[in-house]
């Protein structure tokens, strides 16, 4: 097999032959001062995504019969400052129990701007079968220490994919994400028109509307029509808006759902750190 080699590729040949000699002279010539063990950059990806957050509960508050709210910060021990995060994501907790570590993910109900003031606050319904709800109701006290995730998940608002009016569907603690986004919208981080129809299976609505919604009664931006779950069912079907978020009553993100049929999306799966404490 005969090839034609042009004038240009014979200087490649020839650069590329001396390859290996030009990089050991370059190597030679370079300086034996050590590198810096940390860059900039390594710096903030530790702070937004770090692998591990040490964290203890600083307060916990009654929200109601079955639901309370715990506010959480960092373990100074090992966790300088907590990631900051997009209203709507959530954490996920691991909770030493006796001799087991449990996990589970719950919505962040605070607002972003709290946690460039190092407060995440987690709010938690109690389940008759609900081991780890059950394990914090009943044990878990100020002072206690658990480690979580970064913030994550997707139940978040981007103006370059979303629209401008949001109606957000929520039941029971399933509201928690969206609190998160009416107090990040109250407190000027976020953008946007925000409605949430919340629905719930009692009719003792002042006992059962979480304490957090009470500072958007003055804010034009946010709305919240509470109705009693079979009215609520039957109301929710036909909306004509185009981006609606759905949270099921436990709050985990069933996802962004379509127009009118509200069909459910997946969601990816995050990964999570080793259970070592």
């Amino acid at each position: 097999m005969k090839v034609k080699v042009g004038l240009i590729g014979l200087f490649d040949m020839l650069k590329f032959k001396n390859l290996g000699k030009n990089r050991e002279e370059m190597i030679l010539k370079s300086s034996n001062k050590e590198l810096p063990y940390d860059y900039k950059v390594n710096e903030l990806a530790r702070v937004y995504h770090p692998y591990k957050q040490y964290l203890k509960i600083k307060d916990i508050k009654d929200e109601n019969e079955d639901t309370k709210t715990f506010t959480l910060i960092p373990d100074e021990e090992k966790t300088l400052e907590l990631a900051p995060f997009k209203a709507g994501s959530y954490i996920s907790i691991y909770v030493k129990t006796n001799d087991n570590i449990v996990s589970r993910a719950y919505s962040l109900s605070s607002s972003p701007k709290e946690a460039l003031n190092n407060i995440y606050k987690i709010t938690i319904k109690k389940k008759p079968d609900g081991y780890l709800s059950n394990y914090l109701f009943n044990n878990a006290k100020v002072g206690d220490k658990l480690f979580a995730t970064e913030p994550g998940g997707n139940l978040t608002y981007n103006k370059l994919r979303d629209s401008k009016n949001v109606i957000a569907i929520a039941g029971g603690v399933g509201i928690t994400p969206f609190i998160s986004m009416a107090k990040a919208i109250n407190e000027g981080s976020e953008n946007f028109n925000l409605t949430i129809l919340y629905g719930i299976n009692s009719t003792g609505l002042r006992k059962k509307v979480p304490s957090g919604l009470g500072i958007l009664s003055n804010n034009n931006l946010c709305n919240v029509l509470t109705f009693l779950l079979p009215f609520f069912c039957k109301t929710c079907v036909a909306l004509p808006v185009k981006d609606v978020y759905m949270t099921s009553s436990s709050g985990l993100i069933l996802g962004k759902a379509a127009t009118i049929n509200l069909t459910s999306v997946d969601l990816p799966v995050p990964a999570y750190p080793d259970i070592t404490v």
